[in-house]
């Protein structure tokens, strides 16, 4: 997988910034031109965090004398090359999308992934887009969680997934829901229509997030420090490959780093 757009809105000096990447990409400006706003907007974008004040983008009010902030900061990421195999990953069934710019040699997968925070908010709202979908023949009878028991799915693995004080309620409460919508054999995609953003995608953060390429900021005055001392951005990169590993032991250094110099 790799990155291969990315547009930032509102945020710091980054009004409405469009970024498309290739294997080498080059960012060239004067100082203060946002060259490190965009590091730091791809940093929050692939963790888990919220927002400073300082990071929306401001104007300065000479009547009022103050600033005035702009309330919500987007950004979107495209991503290229999925493996086939990443239609059957948990949370992505109907959200791997036809790439309409791909590389040679690439599979053709792509995902669209959206983060909006707002400052009356105190986390992220979250988004992927993804294909109309409809409930597969196979299910279309299934009323009840311990209904999907069968083929697919175990008693076990429900019960770990919806919570096993949800396995015997039904499967439009509020609890089970969202849940469903990860489960791929439950669903059949409609890939001739156009997609459409679906806001938390169940698994959303960890269970995505968990997937997207790892970004590591090095800055040039600092090199040597973040590559060697403990609190770098080399040893963090380390620390957050392990916690990583330990939720989904199917990632692979080689296929999980993605180095901004």
């Amino acid at each position: 997988m790799r990155l291969h757009e990315l547009q930032i809105k509102n945020f710091r000096k980054l009004k409405n910034c469009h970024i498309k990447f290739r294997d080498t990409t080059f960012l060239i400006g004067p100082n203060n031109a946002g060259k490190s706003s965009v590091f730091s907007a791809l940093e929050h974008f692939h963790k888990n965090s919220n927002l400073d004040r300082e990071d929306y983008s401001k104007e300065y009010n000479e009547d009022e004398e103050s600033y005035t902030y702009e309330e919500e900061v987007e950004i979107i990421a495209e991503y290229h090359n999925l493996p086939n195999e990443a239609n059957n990953w948990l949370g992505f069934k109907g959200r791997v999308l036809s790439s309409q710019d791909q590389l040679e040699g690439e599979t053709g997968n792509s995902i669209v992934y959206k983060k909006i925070w707002s400052l009356n908010q105190t986390k992220p709202k979250i988004f992927m887009k993804e294909y109309p979908r409809t409930r597969s023949a196979l299910y279309a009878d299934c009323r009840k969680v311990s209904d999907l028991v069968g083929e697919h799915y175990s008693e076990v693995f429900l019960k770990d997934h919806f919570g096993e004080a949800n396995f015997e309620k039904g499967l439009t409460t509020a609890a089970a829901k969202q849940k469903l919508l990860d489960l791929p054999e439950c669903w059949d995609v409609q890939v001739d229509e156009e997609p459409t953003w679906v806001e938390n995608p169940g698994g959303i953060p960890g269970n995505v997030l968990s997937k997207l390429p790892i970004i590591v900021v090095i800055p040039a005055e600092s090199c040597i420090s973040e590559l060697t001392s403990s609190g770098g951005a080399l040893y963090n990169l380390l620390g957050d490959y392990l916690i990583r590993l330990e939720a989904s032991p199917k990632i692979t250094l080689k296929h999980r780093l993605f180095l901004m110099p």
